[in-house]
């Protein structure tokens, strides 16, 4: 999510806990979206399904190739 776990940090810290695993199975990324936001603001609730938290495709890109995938 933008803002929130999209800094270098963050995609280092998960591609340390991808090497640790050895599952011989690979890491799947799964982007934010925002289909939530309708049933929040049901719920009379707010801070859920922001666009800008979606993270572009590159930003995807660069994820993976932190995890090597």
């Amino acid at each position: 999510m933008n803002g929130v776990n999209s800094d270098e940090s963050h995609y280092e810290k998960c591609a340390g806990l991808c090497r640790s695993i050895r599952s011989g199975v690979k890491p799947e990324v799964i982007p934010y979206h925002a289909f939530g936001g309708v049933k929040s603001e049901f719920l009379m609730k707010s801070g859920n399904g922001r666009s800008e938290w979606i993270p572009t495709e590159e930003e995807i890109a660069q994820f993976r190739e932190y995890l090597g995938i």
